[in-house]
């Protein structure tokens, strides 16, 4: 058996790195599946998103999640989504991808 070999240096330096893939945009009228996740996405899943599973779903703004309860009393929908939006227009979110869409989505519900 060989030993796998050394990576050759970069012999072209004037070539500019290429930019990595951002998230997929996903309009909120349309939810769609990502990657091996189950249920539905509304905003950009690699940003900020709403993640629509079930009994389990949630927000992630920045790394913060927040659950977000649409079954059960009417109370505790509205409660949770308060603290959805509260969380998601803080000063600062406007700004990154998935916003707008996330917005409109809790907005609609």
């Amino acid at each position: 058996m060989t030993k796998p070999m050394k990576l050759e240096p970069n012999t072209n330096r004037t070539r500019a790195p290429e930019p990595k893939p951002k998230g997929k945009k996903v309009d909120y009228k349309v939810p769609t599946t990502h990657g091996s996740q189950k249920g539905k996405f509304v905003g950009d899943p690699s940003a900020i998103h709403v993640h629509i599973v079930g009994d389990n779903t949630h927000i992630i703004v920045r790394g913060k999640r927040t659950e977000i309860k649409l079954k059960g009393a009417a109370a505790l929908k509205t409660k949770t989504l308060k603290a959805a939006r509260t969380e998601l227009t803080k000063p600062g979110n406007s700004a990154v991808s998935g916003y707008k869409n996330c917005l409109a989505w809790i907005d609609a519900q």
